[in-house]
């Protein structure tokens, strides 16, 4: 007898939660009653071999990560994936799957538009096998089509064997290194880059050191130059050390040698103040990526990776304190991507290149990228003078208002008329005294604000000529052309990482 509807979902819901139940108890195999490192090699013998178990986990936290490989491993089973080449039935011809045009953002628009025509036996095994084969006559075009191919590279099913054809690893640098894709060597591709690149990374790292990454672990180390030399200030013990500028001979030299020799000299006495003062910093990455390329021939100098910033409310505000600070969303970012079981791009659209790439340094070591802060320039050197003057006016005042007032307290007829006039010249002085004194506030006021609005401005004035490789004061070039092939450009992604 045949079934009825009804009886058919009926079956299809005891299956669906037969294989559920299927699935959790997989799970609790791998997670607590196998040896962890017994499931760790089963996963990478079924195509996980990106999965690493860092040295000197507890068994909780190898638990944790199987765990977490395991979800994303049956989330990357049952996503539908494009294939990038199909073979037509008729000739065996290789050609691009036309599926990829919604996937790769092109609308209706004909995949031939963009792409050229496929040699014979073509390989597609990371974002790069795919770019190369970009026209290079699309122009504005090609950074778009280049940026979403990197966003997407996790819904391509890449000929890289099963179990879910996970792209091989590839570089910023790499990929733009091609007559067709160089000119998308540009900010908003590079970002991309990182994003994707940030996700893979931290799937190979235990998932429960991630989190333990704090805000005060995220912030690098910040160098101060004082007239007897070099102090650095760690935030996890928000205090200062003599610092050599020898760990920082990682920066290429004509980087290194401008930081040394131009940086404001801060005062010993006042070295927390600096902190907190209008600041223009320099924040440096040891870029392991890099590639001087055949097509791109990039300089070396851009091995060290510059974003130069401002901050109103100084280094501890702009990094630490004030709401959306540079490791606030460091943190946000590593914790987006804790989060992630499949690759969602739209999760970072709230966070910089800098701050994920800071990030990425992190997650890597510093045995593979380092990081510095500098404090470059400061403003504003008068404001705490400012600031002393108006809190004294003030006190003044206050305790002016709580003296007793100078008033007749004895019955009608009792004083003279002498006496009478003298109280009356006294409660006019003392009128006059509050009255200056409350102009003194103002004035103060005022002069705190003005002080605050010069320190500001300056910096702005300071913030676009470092971002446009120039010293303030005239058109001199930052870096020396003698030191690298053309002016040296932080706004250029050949070296900085500020938009362009």
């Amino acid at each position: 007898m045949p079934h009825n509807s009804e009886q058919t979902r009926n079956d299809a819901n005891y299956k669906l939660e037969d294989k559920l139940k299927e699935l959790k108890s997989i799970a609790k195999t791998l997670t607590v009653h196998t040896e962890p490192q017994h499931a760790k090699g089963m996963l990478e013998e079924c195509g996980y071999d990106w999965f690493k178990i860092s040295p000197g986990l507890s068994d909780d936290e190898l638990k944790q990560q199987v765990k977490k490989v395991f979800i994303v491993a049956v989330n990357e089973a049952i996503q539908e994936k494009v294939d990038p080449v199909l073979v037509e039935e008729e000739n065996g011809k290789r050609v691009l799957n036309r599926e990829l045009g919604p996937l790769l953002e092109i609308g209706d628009a004909s995949l031939d538009k963009y792409f050229t025509s496929f040699p014979a036996a073509p390989d597609m095994n990371s974002p790069r096998d795919l770019a190369k084969h970009l026209k290079s006559d699309l122009k504005s075009d090609q950074q778009k089509m280049v940026k979403n191919i990197i966003q997407h590279q996790f819904d391509i099913r890449w000929e890289t064997g099963p179990p879910a054809g996970e792209p091989d690893d590839y570089t910023f640098y790499d990929l733009c290194d091609m007559e067709n894709t160089k000119a998308s060597f540009l900010y908003e591709p590079r970002k991309a880059h990182v994003y994707a690149t940030l996700y893979k990374e931290c799937r190979r790292k235990s998932i429960s050191r991630l989190r333990k990454i704090t805000k005060k672990k995220l912030c690098p180390k910040v160098f101060i130059r004082t007239p007897d030399g070099w102090k650095s200030w760690e935030a996890q013990k928000d205090e200062f050390s003599k610092a050599g500028m020898k760990e920082c001979l990682w920066i290429k030299k004509p980087i290194f040698d401008y930081i040394k020799d131009n940086a404001d000299e801060q005062k010993n006495e006042t070295l927390k103040e600096s902190l907190k003062k209008h600041t223009l910093y320099w924040a440096v990455i040891e870029d392991s990526d890099f590639r001087a390329g055949s097509v791109l021939k990039l300089n070396d100098i851009g091995k060290s990776q510059v974003y130069i910033g401002k901050a109103n409310n100084g280094i501890k505000g702009r990094w630490l304190e004030d709401g959306g600070n540079h490791c606030e969303k460091m943190k946000e970012c590593l914790d987006t991507v804790n989060a992630m079981t499949t690759y969602n791009p739209m999760f970072f659209k709230a966070i910089q290149l800098v701050d994920a790439r800071l990030a990425l340094a992190k997650v890597r070591g510093e045995e593979k990228e380092k990081t510095a802060l500098f404090v470059m320039k400061t403003f504003g050197d008068d404001i705490q003078e400012k600031i002393n003057n108006l809190n004294q006016s003030e006190e003044k005042l206050r305790d002016a208002k709580k003296q007793p007032e100078n008033v007749a307290t004895s019955p009608p007829g009792a004083e003279s008329n002498a006496e009478t006039q003298m109280s009356a010249v006294e409660n006019k002085l003392s009128s006059l005294s509050l009255l200056d004194l409350e102009a003194a506030v103002e004035e103060n006021k005022k002069e705190l604000k003005d002080s605050k609005s010069r320190a500001k401005a300056d910096l702005e004035k300071a913030e676009q000529s470092h971002r446009k490789g120039k010293r303030e004061a005239n058109s001199v070039d930052i870096i020396s052309p003698d030191e690298c092939r053309g002016s040296w450009k932080p706004t250029d992604m050949k070296f900085g990482m500020n938009a362009c």
